[in-house]
């Protein structure tokens, strides 16, 4: 899995109503008018949106959510392939707050780089887990001391994360004054200064 572009207010249309066109890989035909391409190098591929609204109102976001279409190309808007989900009052369960500072995070980690394909520019980083004593292709089994090596790096990479995020003094990091909402990154406007999207968010933070 790698990024493979932005769109709405952090895209180049910055949310006016732009349409994006999802090119399959190794495409090099002309694109239509009116179409921002962006190029991927898989052939499956994963939209995430995230949806923020001034009031902070929930159904106002699922109903903002619900005016994005997706479609192939050649079919009228009105056949989408999507459906927003309302979950409106339901639990929303996050199994990784179970295994995130444990050793359960290194096997989940394991999982992943033993199944990914790394593009190939990405290659140089898929040796560094051998470092670890966690090699790709190969059972994890790491001994008592490399677990607890791991699980204190689990540990301190939580709380170094937790602490850059949320322990700040930055009072634009809230969103909304009612709620303890932070750093809902990239929602736009554009930073005339920096040309970047909520840079005075990140300042300090290492983040920006």
């Amino acid at each position: 899995m790698e990024w493979f572009g932005d769109m709405s207010t952090i895209g180049s249309g910055k949310g006016m109503s732009e349409k994006d066109l999802l090119m399959p890989p190794v495409y090099d035909g002309d694109i239509l008018d009116g179409y921002t391409p962006h190029y991927r190098q898989t052939r499956k591929l994963i939209l995430l949106m995230r949806v923020a609204v001034p009031t902070g109102h929930y159904d106002e976001a699922v109903a903002l959510a619900r005016k994005l279409k997706v479609y192939a190309l050649g079919n009228d808007a009105s056949a989408q392939t999507y459906e927003i989900v309302d979950v409106k009052g339901n639990p929303a369960p996050l199994p990784m707050l179970t295994w995130e500072m444990s050793m359960d995070y290194w096997r989940q980690f394991h999982s992943v780089i033993d199944h990914e394909i790394a593009q190939p520019r990405h290659r140089f980083m898929a040796g560094l887990p051998n470092l670890g004593g966690i090699p790709k292709g190969q059972a994890f089994e790491p001994d008592a001391r490399m677990e607890t090596i791991l699980t204190d790096a689990a540990m301190t990479g939580w709380a170094i994360m937790n602490v850059n995020l949320f322990a700040n003094g930055h009072p634009e990091s809230l969103t909304w004054p009612d709620r303890n909402w932070e750093f809902i990154l990239l929602i736009g406007p554009l930073n005339p200064e920096t040309e970047r999207f909520r840079n005075s968010q990140l300042l300090g933070l290492g983040l920006e």
